[in-house]
């Protein structure tokens, strides 16, 4: 479907009621979520932490081993200044949550220190790659 089959059909866009910055603490009844702002795959990703199971999901910040398909990080079109430590520091963000699941973007569970150990050894097989093209 194209984004303008998109605009022009039912679809409602609801905007949000509430922003955060850095963090942000929801209760949803048994459950208390922490919504932590961690820039990486894209600008504005978000990590999300149930502070009860301590369970985290990375999104695309993280990817399982049976996607082969790796991309560096997304920036917005606007964007000319971009440094590519967005996604090292959000390694090393998730690292320090040390939580006991993680939950990729895409992919299947993996114990979290070898969920984290792939995904660097695949951003940095691609800065690798794509230093090659720019010499």
């Amino acid at each position: 479907m194209k984004e303008k089959e998109i605009l022009e059909s039912d679809t409602r866009i609801i905007l949000p009621n509430q922003i955060f910055n850095e963090e942000l603490l929801i209760n949803i009844g048994d459950r208390l979520l922490k919504l932590i702002h961690c820039p990486g795959h894209t600008y504005d990703s978000i990590l999300i932490l149930d502070m009860n199971s301590n369970i985290l999901i990375v999104g695309d910040n993280l990817l399982g081993e049976e996607v082969e398909f790796f991309m560096p990080p997304t920036i917005p079109p606007d964007e000319i200044d971009i440094s590519y430590k967005e996604l090292e520091n959000a390694y090393k963000l998730i690292e320090s949550i040390q939580a006991e699941v993680i939950i990729p973007g895409h992919g299947k569970i993996m114990e979290p220190h070898s969920m984290l150990q792939l995904n660097q050894k695949r951003y940095h097989k691609c800065l690798n790659e794509g230093l090659k093209y720019i010499k």
